[in-house]
């Protein structure tokens, strides 16, 4: 449990702020805190102090006009009256003898602020009381000492700390609950955001943004619109792109066609120069064929006409009519595919040519290989092809791109393939509601496409 919320803390933008600007207030009331301590801590020494010397003063005055006696009758009072001990007094004479007052004797000490335990109390001390700030007069021939509790600080730090504890609790719970309400709107918006993308990276270039996110004008607002109007200015490239191959394809096929008859019907040709002429021609018109397909495939809006197939037999079928190719060019074929009835709805002649393009792709291109091995996994939304041997594969660098049209690894072997059988596997893959992912393994290539089933 404490691992989910971490990991949805770490991914939870919004949440995270608000417990940084939750702990951000902790750090600084803490600061305040302490500036208030110590500047309360000063103001009431400063009043205590006053309030001190001017029951000095009366008491003097006091003195003056009635004498020692009423000094000790008034000093015995102000002991009687006192609050919690919240007052200490003690009065002396001139040898230091007692007089009046609740405190026993002084310590030897400074006189600034003495600890209660220090002190001899008369009466039990306060448990919030730890010490006294004291004061010493003379009043003619008396000595006075009197001294202050710090109960009044206690009070204002207990007061401080409470409203700080308080208002961090506080802050931290509401901060959280913003953080959550905050971090699932945003992170729902994100989220859309993110499928918009990666739907487009899938090929499927007509995901948008939905418009309940994109149109709000605020910051994610506004990168939603720019995601959506990014998208349609590359399906508008794309589709530019596609219309030019097409076009330039099928303009330029009936015209190879028509080349290809002049060259049939030459005369005083050797026949090895027209055969290779005729080869060439071929080559070219293959070229184009497949460039008309992959086109026709990628501007489809819905998937082909389709029927149930058992994709293991039709890999058994295809793979039977291979191998008499790939043991010619000493690749033994191997197939691991389980015997599972139906396994999903397509285009037999589209997932023919699918499987016979990953079949030629290891033929002409896997040099050096020993063996081919074809499998079909069942899960659970979709159907696996995996197709893998064990030749020089593929650079890192190229892993994405052998999925590009008339894109060759090692262009120096120009003779094998015309570099559009690994695009027409993903195309078709498509189509199917799939697609086609190449990676390089130890000491091979691996070629995995995935059908929704």
């Amino acid at each position: 449990m404490l691992r989910t919320f971490a990991r949805r803390l770490r991914g939870a933008i919004a949440l995270r702020l608000s417990l940084q600007f939750a702990l951000l207030y902790g750090v600084l009331s803490a600061l305040i805190f302490a500036g208030a301590y110590l500047l309360a801590r000063y103001e009431v020494h400063d009043w205590i102090s006053d309030q001190m010397r001017s029951d000095a003063e009366d008491l003097a005055q006091i003195q003056k006009m009635k004498g020692n006696m009423q000094v000790v009758s008034v000093v015995e009072a102000m002991t009687q009256v006192n609050f919690e001990t919240g007052r200490i007094y003690l009065l002396t004479d001139a040898d230091g003898r007692r007089l009046a007052g609740n405190l026993g004797e002084m310590p030897e000490t400074s006189l600034d602020f003495i600890l209660a335990s220090d002190l001899d109390v008369a009466t039990r001390t306060d448990d919030e009381v730890s010490g006294y700030w004291m004061r010493r007069d003379t009043l003619g021939d008396l000595i006075l000492y009197q001294g202050t509790s710090d109960h009044v600080i206690f009070e204002i730090t207990e007061a401080l700390l409470i409203a700080l504890v308080l208002g961090f609790v506080a802050l931290v719970v509401i901060g959280a609950i913003v953080g959550v309400r905050v971090g699932r709107l945003t992170g729902d918006r994100v989220s859309a955001i993110s499928a918009a993308l990666a739907a487009a990276g899938r090929g499927e270039m007509t995901a948008r943004v939905p418009p309940e996110i994109s149109r709000p004008k605020d910051d994610l607002g506004q990168v939603a619109a720019s995601v959506n109007d990014a998208l349609a200015q590359i399906t508008d490239l794309m589709e530019a792109q596609e219309m030019v191959t097409a076009e330039v394809a099928h303009n330029l096929r009936t015209p190879m066609q028509h080349l290809r008859q002049r060259i049939e019907k030459l005369r005083g040709v050797a026949a090895d120069d027209r055969a290779a002429a005729l080869h060439e021609i071929d080559d070219i018109l293959r070229t184009f064929r497949a460039l008309l397909s992959i086109a026709e495939l990628d501007g489809r809006k819905t998937r082909p006409e389709t029927a149930p197939l058992d994709l293991g037999a039709l890999v058994r079928n295809v793979a039977e009519t291979y191998a008499p190719v790939t043991e010619d060019v000493g690749i033994a074929l191997v197939l691991d595919v389980p015997d599972i009835g139906p396994t999903l709805r397509g285009d037999r002649a589209l997932l023919v040519q699918m499987l016979a393009n990953l079949i030629e792709n290891s033929v002409h291109h896997a040099t050096g290989a020993t063996y081919l091995r074809l499998s079909v996994q069942k899960k659970e939304t979709e159907v696996t092809v995996v197709a893998e041997d064990d030749g020089p594969g593929i650079p890192a660098k190229e892993i994405e791109a052998v999925f590009r049209r008339l894109h060759r690894v090692n262009p120096a072997n120009a003779g094998f393939g015309i570099g559009l059988g690994l695009a027409m596997v993903r195309a078709i893959a498509r189509v199917h509601g799939g697609d086609a992912r190449a990676s390089a393994i130890t000491g091979g290539t691996r070629i995995e496409v995935g059908l929704r089933s």
